[in-house]
């Protein structure tokens, strides 16, 4: 571990970290590059939830043996 925040930030680890996430939100097409300046979509968040819900949701179904259905707006939900 680095000493220190400054020397972690020198050593480009936060860079590196930030630059891959700039290039993976522009792939997905949820952020733009302008001059330099990101630009983000207006419903990133929007767009991000769900798919983190879904991912989470698989990956504990697959972990516990159990179901995963995503409900539809509106639906009920109760314990099994």
């Amino acid at each position: 571990m680095a000493e220190t925040e400054t020397a972690t930030r020198e050593a480009g680890f936060g860079r590196d970290a930030l630059a891959q996430r700039h290039q993976w939100l522009v792939d997905q097409e949820l952020a733009r590059r302008e001059q330099d300046r990101m630009i983000y979509g207006g419903k990133l968040l929007a767009l991000l939830r769900p798919r983190e819900l879904a991912r989470v949701g698989t990956q504990l179904s697959t972990e516990l043996g159990l179901h995963y259905a995503e409900p539809d707006p509106g639906d009920w939900i109760e314990e099994v």
